[in-house]
């Protein structure tokens, strides 16, 4: 499973996010295993030719889940 780290700029003044993000080849199947499990989930958004969202460890830090063909 490849793993990417990106650095989201949410004010370049006053803070940066670098979050894990984590390829799946069946987002569908991913998405509803975590929900099942309890872990907190954004809706399955689209971006182009990639599909992601968004989940949070138990401490609150963002990490994603992304597919692309």
């Amino acid at each position: 499973m490849p793993l990417t780290i990106e650095e989201e700029k949410v004010d370049v003044i006053k803070s940066s996010q670098t979050y894990p993000i984590f390829f799946t080849k069946n987002i569908k199947e991913t998405f509803k295993d975590l929900k099942e499990k309890g872990v907190k989930c954004t809706e399955i958004k689209r971006d182009g030719v990639n599909h992601f969202f968004d989940f949070y460890d138990l401490d609150g830090n963002k990490l994603q889940v992304c597919f692309w063909e």
